[in-house]
């Protein structure tokens, strides 16, 4: 990230509207931890669920951090993510491998088992009208409940977070930002058709290199 950027998302924790959204997820956080006996966090590893994992642990240290290794990614990229966690701190780190969305789904029964209760989730509903309505009307993706932290933060509050607190995030924001804005930077998965944020085209001329990781991937997992 540039200095330019850097200070202006430096500039924008000066504001009311920042800090007030800063304190409504901690006190989101504090009251689901409260009230639940085992509360888990859903890591993708991309710029939302970093600063919301960090938000977590700051308050509660050993809180699972649960996350997908898709088959979009490639292996290079979660590693990344592997490095984030670590630079978290995270103390329970857990990793499944498998097909991105439908992953979560299917590890639920084996989640519920262990008694985890709740699971914070990175949403915003400035992302997509997808997400705004499903945050509105509550609707959860699988039988625990859903928290959502993040969900009226805007991206200029994560980027901010992100460098006052000078968290760690994946390289390819550094890619992406400066041919599609920061505000429309994501990283969740590459050359994956199916995703709801994302550009193939976007893909090929910036991660072309990655493309045969990601196919070696599909491949293997269809054997």
């Amino acid at each position: 990230m540039d200095e330019t950027w850097a200070e202006t998302f430096r500039q924008h924790t000066r504001t009311r509207g920042y800090w007030q959204r800063v304190r409504e997820a901690e006190d989101v956080i504090r009251g689901v931890l409260d009230s639940s006996q085992r509360p888990y966090v859903a890591f993708s590893g991309g710029k939302d669920s970093t600063v919301m994992a960090h938000l977590v642990l700051d308050q509660r240290p050993g809180v699972l951090v649960w996350h997908a290794w898709s088959i979009w990614r490639p292996p290079e990229v979660e590693a990344e993510i592997d490095g984030i966690a670590q630079a978290l701190g995270v103390q329970r780190y857990r990793v499944v491998r498998g097909l991105g969305g439908r992953l979560h789904g299917q590890h639920v029964p084996r989640l519920l088992e262990e008694g985890h209760d709740r699971v914070f989730v990175g949403l915003r509903s400035e992302e997509s009208g997808k997400r705004r309505r499903r945050i509105a009307r509550r609707l959860y993706i699988t039988d625990i409940p859903e928290s959502w932290p993040l969900a009226n933060w805007t991206w200029l509050d994560v980027w901010a977070y992100i460098v006052t607190h000078g968290l760690p995030y994946l390289s390819a924001y550094d890619q992406m930002a400066p041919l599609i804005g920061w505000d429309q930077a994501r990283t969740s998965t590459f050359f994956d058709p199916t995703a709801v944020h994302g550009d193939a085209s976007v893909d090929g001329v910036l991660f072309w290199r990655l493309r045969h990781q990601v196919g070696q991937q599909r491949g293997g997992s269809r054997g």
